[in-house]
């Protein structure tokens, strides 16, 4: 009982409105997923789309969780609930399976090549993106 309502408190706490206001190790990050030179200037002249990505939460009355992700190199609509697997847009172009979970208030989203946790605290967000030794952040704020 108590491990559903620590849950359902997490889910909430990633509910609203997210603004990307800040990001580290994009270009570490975008080398390990094989993203070319040209495609990698293009998004660091755009500041990899802080200021303008925004990731739109939602929590679901049936315990399922959408995203409507807008503002970044694509916009994509996203409905799952945890320990769905989904799939996932990777910064390379491709698309990818990913196994979703909620362990301790984190959210993980995890594949053979990549791991994404979100963390909640108070009005901020944290994404954490790491593909073999690079790490990549970005920094969310509630809107």
């Amino acid at each position: 009982m108590q491990s559903a309502l620590d849950a359902d408190v997490a889910m909430t706490a990633f509910h609203g409105k997210w603004k990307n206001v800040k990001a580290e190790g994009m270009e570490e990050l975008l080398v390990a997923f094989g993203v070319g030179w040209m495609k990698r200037t293009a998004a660091s002249s755009i500041g990899y789309y802080v200021g303008s990505a925004i990731d739109e939460i939602t929590k679901n009355g049936d315990g399922s969780m959408t995203v409507k992700s807008t503002g970044g190199s694509s916009n994509r609509t996203t409905t799952f609930k945890f320990g769905d697997t989904v799939e996932t847009d990777g910064p390379d172009g491709n698309h990818y399976a990913a196994k979703t979970s909620l362990e301790n208030g984190v959210w993980h989203l995890t594949n053979q090549k990549v791991h994404v946790t979100r963390s909640v605290s108070g009005n901020k967000l944290l994404m954490t993106i790491t593909v073999g030794g690079a790490t990549a952040k970005r920094y969310f704020e509630k809107m």
